[in-house]
Formats: C-alpha cells, structure tokens, sequence
C-alpha cells in the first residue's frame, strides 16, 4: 500500500512502474508485462456487457475468454446477479468493483491500482477489504 499527501506523485509512480509513462531519468525494465493496471477510471466499455468488460483481457490477447473465471470473480465483488447489464446502468461504485474484478481477471503477477476505493460507499469499501 503507498499513502501520501494529495499531489506528491502517488499515480504517478504507479503509472511508471505499470509501463505507462515513461521516467525522466533512468529506466524501468522487465516490469510491466508482468503488472495488472486499474486506474481511477474504470473504462469500462458501454457497448459491452459487464460480463464482457470483465473478460475483455483474454479477447484483446486472442485467448478463450475464462466465463466460470469471471463469474467467481464477480461474486466475489459482490455482482454476480449483473453480469449482462451495460455500463451505464450501474452506480460508480458498482463500475469501480466492475474494474476491479476486470483487472485481477488478468492474473497478473503484480496488480497495481490507483484509488481503488475512492467512489464506494464504506460498508461496501470494508467489505472489500476484508
């Protein structure tokens, strides 16, 4: 976990090491291939279904996408019973878990995430944390 004061390069450092900018001086290497990314927006796409948002890594990879997979990884966010609903139905809070659920999807040796908890509501947030 990394805490710190608003505006002193939290994201910042996870976007480096997730490969995303690149540094100003001196070099990452060998790192992001191996790391999951969830930034504060969730990017899910509206013309997809959540289900399908989730198993959006394995499409874009050319793999068969893992439904039994995904399915257990919505329950565990606490969503399954919305797997076919689009985007724009949902809460922020249910499109923040929905990005969760999509990012571990990736099975990423490291998962870096940016606020993960900034739009739920807290029951839902020590949930999540426990």
């Amino acid at each position: 976990m990394l805490l710190g004061c608003s505006g002193i390069g939290k994201s910042t450092l996870l976007r480096l090491v997730a490969g995303l900018v690149q540094p100003q001086q001196g070099s990452l290497s060998g790192i992001a291939q191996h790391v999951a990314w969830m930034g504060q927006q969730d990017l899910l796409y509206p013309w997809l279904t959540v289900l399908e948002n989730v198993m959006l890594t394995a499409r874009l990879s050319g793999a068969k996408p893992d439904r039994v997979r995904a399915h257990h990884l919505l329950a565990q966010v606490g969503l399954e019973d919305e797997a076919q609903a689009a985007p724009s139905q949902l809460s922020s809070g249910m499109r923040q878990r929905f990005a969760l659920a999509r990012t571990l999807y990736a099975q990423r040796e490291l998962v870096l995430i940016d606020e993960p908890f900034a739009t739920l509501d807290v029951m839902t947030k020590h949930q999540l944390q426990t």
